[in-house]
């Protein structure tokens, strides 16, 4: 489904006498210009993108994805996948054998949806303040990513939903878990981008009421919200790449 490529068109213009002398009549209007057919067609960006994650992302009311159709509404919904497994971090995703590989794909794309050509992997996980930890794990799904889906080029890589401006949101009981692993794992994406592997959007709550327990899954009107958020971004990331 969608970074979308940029293309390029050449446009003829004409000339236009907008007052006549008559003593000196205008020639012949030359023939309009008509553009040569090189037989090549615009790039309608990815077509298929499937996006992999966890609870925070699938749950019918709950996930950003899936609450509410905020996010497809958002993007061109026949070019996006949803495949998510709940408790699906990075330190499962990168098993080839995480019995989450073999759940269904969910709201398949239109064309490709076996052969995916980007994914969007939404990064959680229990790694903690430990950046080393989380960028190894996320390299290591990337190369699992690879194996199972080769006809990816291009892997997003997007962190958990976090706290407001960084900060840690606290439950009653202790920090909400997405609300302060958000900081680090942003800090480990930006340790393991290159080439085909880019950053996404960093989605964080309006507020700390955002969430509904202690580990970061999102009360049903903030995973509308925050879908709807993350959908116009990708949207728009598509309409100018």
């Amino acid at each position: 489904m969608m970074l979308a490529t940029v293309a390029l068109w050449a446009t003829g213009c004409s000339g236009e006498i907008t007052t006549q002398d008559w003593r000196n009549p205008p020639l012949a209007t030359p023939p309009a210009f008509v553009p040569t057919d090189t037989g090549d067609e615009p790039d309608p960006g990815f077509r298929c993108t499937q996006v992999i994650g966890y609870s925070q992302v699938g749950q019918t009311r709950g996930g950003w994805y899936t609450t509410d159709d905020a996010f497809e509404s958002e993007v061109e919904d026949d070019r996006w996948q949803l495949l998510w497994s709940s408790g699906g971090g990075v330190d499962l995703w990168q098993d080839p054998d995480y019995t989450g590989w073999s759940l269904q794909v969910l709201s398949r794309c239109a064309d490709a949806a076996d052969s995916p050509d980007r994914v969007l992997l939404s990064v959680s996980g229990p790694y903690g303040d430990d950046e080393v930890a989380w960028a190894d794990a996320i390299d290591a799904t990337i190369a699992t990513i690879e194996d199972k889906l080769p006809t990816v080029e291009q892997i997003v890589l997007q962190p958990v939903v976090g706290g407001p401006a960084h900060a840690g949101c606290d439950s009653g009981a202790g920090l909400i878990r997405a609300s302060w692993q958000h900081a680090h794992i942003d800090a480990a994406i930006d340790a393991v981008v290159g080439d085909s592997v880019v950053a996404g959007m960093s989605p964080e709550v309006r507020s700390c009421e955002d969430y509904r327990d202690s580990l970061g899954h999102l009360t049903e009107e903030a995973a509308q919200a925050i879908g709807a958020e993350i959908g116009t971004f990708y949207a728009q990331l598509d309409l100018i790449e």
